[in-house]
């Protein structure tokens, strides 16, 4: 199964809540607005992950490890240094990205990670999927929902063209 036929395939699920950028990105008779509205939005990352590195941790464990990265979410870290969680499928490391904190929120809850990781939700400008080594990864909005999207490379260069076009 491809990397499309997968995102494609986790379209189903319950009725979820939806901001504007993710009934856009669901609509695919409406790419320019979407991207147009993607040039405008703030987006929810899934940053500074790190994996519990212990097979079978205990509970203090765990706890010290939440601990630890509440520690280091107080630190500030330079955009360029930040880390994003990515997830493997097939040969390709896909970044997911969220419309809203309802959606990151449910991916996490109903995720099936296989380590205990911890996350930190990061909210910035839609303009971080272009950094140079975030864009040439696959890119999902809202996977694992009945709004994802799979962000092309028309996606990514009309968001580049959008934002250039708001500087001016």
């Amino acid at each position: 199964m491809g990397l499309f036929d997968f995102i494609k395939g986790k379209k189903g699920g319950s009725k979820e809540p939806a901001d504007q950028l993710a009934l856009l990105g669901a609509d695919e008779s409406r790419d320019a607005e979407f991207v147009d509205l993607l040039s405008k939005s703030s987006i929810w990352l899934l940053g500074n992950e790190e994996e519990l590195k212990v097979e079978s941790p205990s509970e203090n464990q765990v706890l010290d490890h939440i601990k630890h990265g509440m520690e280091e979410t107080a630190k500030a870290a330079p955009l360029e240094e930040i880390k994003f969680y990515t997830y493997p499928l097939d040969q390709y490391s896909v970044l997911p990205f969220f419309s809203s904190q309802d959606f990151i929120g449910k991916y996490i809850e109903n995720g099936k990670f296989e380590k205990v990781v911890r996350f930190q939700g990061l909210q910035m400008h839609s303009s971080i999927l272009l950094r140079e080594d975030l864009l040439n990864l696959p890119a999902v909005m809202n996977p694992n929902s009945q709004f994802t999207r799979l962000i092309t490379a028309d996606d990514k260069i009309a968001l580049a063209k959008s934002l250039s076009a708001q500087q001016k």
